[in-house]
């Protein structure tokens, strides 16, 4: 076992926050001048403004950046775990700067006397799961709603397949109303514009695009994790 692996699960990171230790570590700096190190204590006030994050990026291929506290409003009693601080879509490489932000950079603030929290940020691509299937799955038709689970409990709906007809953006701000969720349009250069909404949403956006009458329910085709 590596000594990043010793770490993750020497304070439980894995498998309270991801089942497994990530391959790669993110370079984070922070303006006050400080980085983060895996284990390393930082106070509220040397984390409170938004940092600079790289790490090994694909150049063409897109990402999604994610902050969480699971331990909100504290590790013993953690009712509120994987609150949001941060979340970054459709970033193409490792240019943040030109990802859209679904929600703005909130630094930390744990109530007092809760002890450490184990803020945790991390890069994924969205489409992960989609790639590994088939190539005929891309030209078959019918309009694929996939399910990714990120970071423990969160999640991550994609809908992809949807006539080139439709406005997309328009279609991603009904959803977005009414299923109280973040979501954005993603662009991928194998599938094109691909639908992505937060938590999930496998359910309702099946029946929301059969109800408007966008998709018949026989060209649909949901996938698990």
């Amino acid at each position: 076992m590596t000594d990043l692996q010793s770490l993750f699960k020497e304070h439980c990171v894995v498998p309270d926050v991801i089942n497994i230790p990530p391959p790669d570590i993110l370079t984070v700096k922070y303006p006050s001048g400080s980085t983060v190190e895996t284990a390393k204590e930082l106070t509220p006030t040397q984390v409170k403004d938004q940092p600079t994050v790289t790490w090994a990026a694909k150049d063409q291929e897109y990402y999604t950046l994610a902050m969480i506290d699971p331990d909100a409003p504290s590790r013993e009693h953690p009712k509120f775990r994987e609150w949001h601080h941060w979340l970054v879509g459709n970033i193409l490489g490792s240019d943040l700067a030109k990802g859209e932000i679904l929600s703005d950079y909130i630094g930390s603030g744990p109530p007092k006397g809760t002890g450490l929290h184990r803020y945790n940020l991390n890069t994924f691509d969205p489409f992960a799961d989609a790639i590994k299937s088939s190539e005929d799955d891309v030209q078959d038709g019918l309009v694929h709603v996939r399910i990714q689970q990120r970071n423990g409990r969160k999640t991550l709906t994609t809908v992809q397949g949807l006539s080139s007809e439709y406005d997309l953006k328009k279609i991603v701000r009904a959803c977005k109303k009414e299923f109280a969720c973040n979501g954005t349009v993603v662009e991928h250069p194998e599938y094109g514009e691909v639908l992505q909404l937060q938590g999930d949403q496998r359910e309702n956006i099946c029946q929301w695009l059969t109800k408007s009458g966008l998709v018949k329910p026989e060209q649909l085709k949901v996938h698990g994790f």
